[in-house]
C-alpha cells in the first residue's frame, strides 16, 4: 500500500506516509510506557 502511494518523481508524496508511521511508533511507545509504569505501581 505504501509503495503504491509513493511516487519517486515526487518525493514529498512519501512524506505523509513517513509522518503517519512516526506518529504510530510514537503512540506505541507512549502506550507501552504508560502500561509498564502502571504495572510497576501495582506491584
Amino acid at each position: 500500500m505504501q509503495i503504491v502511494r509513493f511516487d519517486s518523481k515526487k518525493l514529498e508524496s512519501g512524506g505523509r506516509i513517513h509522518w503517519d508511521n512516526f506518529l504510530l511508533g510514537l503512540w506505541t511507545t507512549v502506550a507501552c510506557i504508560v502500561e509498564c509504569s502502571g504495572e510497576s505501581r501495582d506491584a
